[in-house]
C-alpha cells in the first residue's frame, strides 16, 4: 500500500493549479442544459479532484466551492424556474452538497493511496445524487442526464438504474487522480491499473450489442403528438386585464420577466371568471382547441391510432371542462382514435397562501369516446406549480395495441416513482410535458432514461421543446423541434411491447449499495475519530512512569 503522506509529497505549481481550476470552472458550466457538453461531465469534477488533491493552495475547499458557486450560477441561470436571490441560494446551497465528495475523499486519501481508495469518490456523489432523487427536484440534476450522446454506456441503466453511469464518470475522475499520484512519483502502476478500464470497456461491448443487437419489440403502432403554441392565452389575457399588448418570446424561461408579468393576469382570471370581460381570452381559447382538433383530424387521416397533445394544452376554468371532454369523447369516436388529451383545468375563486386551485391533468379517451383513465401529475414543479398532486400511481391502461401507461412531464424525474412501469409490463408510456429553450433537449433525454431502466417505449409530446419517440433502448425514433417555423405534429411507429430488464428485477439495488457503503464509511470514520480522541486524552491522563 501507498502512503500518501510519502507518496504525494511533490505539488503542482500554482500555474497548473489555476489551469486546473479553468477546465473545472468552464467544465460546469458547460454541461448546463443550455449548452451539453457530454464530455464536460467528465472533465468537471476530474480536474477539481486533481487540483484538490495535488495543489499547494490554502483553503482549497473554498476554492472548489467558489468554482462550483460561480460556474452554476452561470449554468443555472434560465434553467432553474427560481428567479434573482433565490437562484444564488439554491446554488450556494447545491454546491456546498456538492463539494462535500472532495473533502470526504481526501480524508481516505490521506490514510492510504490504495486503488480500492479510489471508489470513495464515486460512492459519495452517487449516494448524493440518489439521496437527492427522493427530494423535490427528483434526479434531475443527475450528471447522467448529460451522458444521453453516449448510446452504449445509457444501456447500463437497464442493469443499474442511472446510478451505475453516474459511479462510472465519478470513478473516472478518482481513477485518474490516483494515476497521476504513481506517475508523479514514478510508482508501477499493477494489475489495479487495468480494473477501471475493464469495466467500463465490458460496460460499452455490452452495451453496444443491446443497442445494435436483434430488436425485441413487436407490435408498433403508429402515435401522434400534437402541440398548439399557448403563448397567445397569455398575451390575450394581458391585454384584456391591462387595456394593453405585450409581446412574449416562444423560448422565454419562467423567470422572463415579460412572462412573470404577464401570469399576473392571470390572478383577475382566476378570482373573478366572468366571461365578459375576458372576451379577447376566450375566443383565443377558442382558436387554440380548435387547432387541436384540426391538427389531431389531420393526424388521424394519416393513419395515427393514438393521439397524444403536450402538457396543458387544453386551459379552462373548472366549470367548462365537462364539454371540453364531451368534445375530445366525440372526437375520438369519430375518428376511430385513442385521444390524450392534458388539461389545465382552473378552480375558480380567491387565491391563497399555499391553495392548489389547478389540476394538471391527463384524460385517456379510446377509439370508442369512453374515459379509460384520469391522472393528475404525480409531481408539480415546487415553488412554480399551484397543482393538486395526484395519488401515486403511474395507470396501466389495457387497449387494443398494448399496454399503455401515462404520466406528465416532471413525473418522469422521479426514477423511483417510475419503476411502476416496469412492474406492471407497460409497452408505451405516454408523457404529455411542457418545457422551455434553455432546458431543452436535456429534459426530453432525462424522460428516456426511464425507457431505458423500465423496457418500454416512450412519447414525449413537448410545448417549448424537443418532442421525441424513442424505443426501449432509448434509440430516437422520431423527434421534432418546437423552435422549427413548421407546425407541431410528430407522427411515428413506435413499437407497445415490453422488454424485461434486470432493473425490473433489482431496481435501485446499486444506488442503496452506495448509500450504505457511504453511511458505512462515515460511521466508520466517526467511530475512529472518537477512539483516536480516547485514546489521546488517556495517554495524556496517564502518570508518567
Amino acid at each position: 500500500m501507498i502512503q500518501l503522506e510519502n507518496a504525494s509529497a511533490k505539488k503542482i505549481s500554482n500555474f497548473y493549479s489555476l489551469i486546473l481550476l479553468i477546465t473545472g470552472f468552464s467544465s460546469f458550466i458547460f454541461i448546463s442544459p443550455k449548452w451539453l457538453f457530454p464530455i464536460c461531465a467528465w472533465t468537471g469534477p476530474a480536474a477539481l479532484l486533481l487540483f484538490y488533491h495535488f495543489s499547494d493552495f490554502k483553503r482549497k475547499f473554498l476554492w472548489v466551492l467558489s468554482v462550483l458557486v460561480i460556474s452554476q450560477i452561470i449554468a443555472f441561470y434560465e434553467v432553474v424556474p427560481i428567479p434573482g436571490a433565490g437562484l444564488i441560494i439554491f446554488v450556494l446551497l447545491n454546491s456546498i452538497f456538492k463539494s462535500l465528495p472532495f473533502v470526504l475523499d481526501k480524508v481516505i486519501t490521506k490514510k492510504s493511496n490504495s486503488f480500492w481508495a479510489t471508489l470513495i469518490f464515486p460512492i459519495t456523489y452517487t449516494a448524493f445524487e440518489f439521496i437527492s432523487s427522493f427530494g423535490p427536484w427528483g434526479a434531475w440534476s443527475s450528471i447522467v442526464n448529460t451522458q444521453f450522446e453516449f448510446s452504449w454506456l445509457n444501456q447500463l441503466a437497464s442493469v443499474t438504474g442511472i446510478w451505475g453511469i453516474s459511479f462510472l464518470v465519478y470513478w473516472f475522475a478518482s481513477y485518474t487522480g490516483w494515476l497521476v499520484n504513481l506517475l508523479m512519483v514514478k510508482k508501477p502502476f499493477g494489475k489495479t491499473a487495468f480494473v477501471f478500464p475493464s469495466i467500463l470497456f465490458i460496460v460499452l461491448t455490452t452495451g453496444a450489442i443491446r443497442y445494435y443487437g436483434n430488436d425485441q419489440s413487436s407490435n408498433s403502432v403508429k402515435v401522434a403528438g400534437i402541440t398548439v403554441n399557448t403563448i397567445p392565452f397569455l398575451e390575450a389575457l394581458y391585454k384584456d386585464v391591462n387595456r394593453k399588448s405585450i409581446h412574449i418570446d416562444p423560448a422565454s424561461s419562467p423567470v422572463s420577466p415579460d412572462l412573470q408579468q404577464a401570469q399576473l393576469s392571470l390572478i383577475p382570471f382566476i378570482e373573478h371568471p366572468d366571461s365578459t370581460k375576458f372576451k379577447i381570452t376566450l375566443q383565443t381559447l377558442s382558436n387554440i382547441y380548435d387547432s387541436l382538433f384540426a391538427l389531431s383530424k389531420k393526424a388521424a387521416d394519416q393513419g395515427a391510432k393514438i393521439i397524444e397533445w403536450s402538457e396543458g394544452s387544453v386551459i379552462t376554468w373548472k366549470g367548462n371542462e365537462r364539454s371540453f371532454i364531451t368534445r375530445s369523447q366525440n372526437f375520438a369516436k369519430e375518428n376511430n382514435v385513442d385521444l390524450l388529451i392534458a388539461m389545465a383545468s382552473i378552480e375558480t375563486g380567491k387565491i391563497t397562501s399555499g391553495k392548489k386551485f389547478m389540476e394538471n391533468k391527463a384524460v385517456y379517451i379510446d377509439h370508442n369516446g369512453i374515459i379509460q383513465n384520469t391522472l393528475f401529475k404525480n409531481k408539480p414543479v415546487p415553488g412554480i406549480e399551484p397543482s393538486k398532486p395526484g395519488d401515486g400511481v403511474i395507470p396501466l391502461i389495457k387497449t387494443d395495441y398494448g399496454n399503455i401507461s401515462t404520466s406528465i412531464c416532471y413525473d418522469a424525474d422521479f426514477p423511483s416513482l417510475m419503476q411502476q412501469l416496469g412492474k406492471q409490463k407497460s409497452g408505451l408510456l405516454l408523457l404529455p410535458s411542457g418545457d422551455w429553450k434553455a432546458i431543452s433537449p436535456y429534459h426530453s433525454n432525462a424522460a428516456v432514461y426511464r425507457a431505458i431502466e423500465n423496457g418500454n417505449s416512450i412519447f414525449r409530446q413537448v410545448n417549448g421543446g424537443l418532442s421525441i419517440a424513442a424505443d426501449y433502448r432509448g434509440k430516437i425514433i422520431a423527434s421534432h423541434d418546437y423552435f422549427t417555423p413548421e407546425e407541431k405534429l410528430l407522427i411515428a411507429d413506435i413499437p407497445i411491447t415490453h422488454v424485461n430488464t434486470i432493473y425490473n428485477i433489482i431496481g435501485d439495488a446499486f444506488g442503496y449499495a452506495c448509500l450504505y457503503a457511504f453511511l458505512t464509511t462515515v460511521i466508520a470514520l466517526f467511530v475512529k475519530w472518537i477512539i483516536s480522541k480516547f485514546r489521546r486524552k488517556k495517554t495524556i491522563m496517564s502518570p508518567a512512569v
